[in-house]
């Protein structure tokens, strides 16, 4: 199995637990990384609470690399693309949280960011099909990803 090259990997240090009372002159200490991680909980979705689009938008105008925005919220259909609009370099939301996800993710690209899509662990996801080439398609070379993905137990 191949793991991923080197000059693929990436360095997002999560403020999660950062000194939010310092969180700019955290940010400075990070300034090396390719991105920060923000986790956005919002108490409903799951059981804690951190932070929204407003704290979001302040960390974005301040931090000296791109934000990286994990969004473990309910409803993200409608509060997902003010994290892209608001100039994230990427946004993870969760398929669970979302009627439309396909739709979603276009909608978060076509506003300027990445989109990703996450599953909770204890989701069911039965079976699971990993496409390395395009669906229609007999040869069955890899898509160029140059990525495995991780097999769900």
């Amino acid at each position: 199995m191949k793991g991923i090259p080197l000059t693929q990997c990436c360095i997002n240090p999560s403020i999660l637990s950062a000194d939010f009372v310092n969180l700019e002159a955290e940010l400075q200490r990070i300034s090396n990384a390719d991105a920060v991680h923000v986790d956005v909980m919002d108490n409903h979705f799951v059981p804690n609470l951190t932070i929204g689009l407003p704290v979001v938008q302040r960390i974005q105008a301040v931090s000296p690399v791109p934000l990286d925005a994990h969004l473990m919220i309910a409803d993200a259909d409608r509060w997902a693309p003010g994290f892209a609009d608001a100039g994230l370099a990427s946004v993870t939301f969760h398929a669970e949280a979302s009627i439309a996800p396909i739709k979603l993710a276009r909608e978060l690209r076509s506003r300027g960011s990445k989109a990703g899509m996450a599953l909770r662990p204890a989701t069911p996801v039965e079976p699971y099909l990993d496409m390395l080439t395009e669906p229609g398609h007999a040869a069955h070379h890899d898509c160029g990803t140059g990525l495995r993905r991780p097999a769900i137990p």
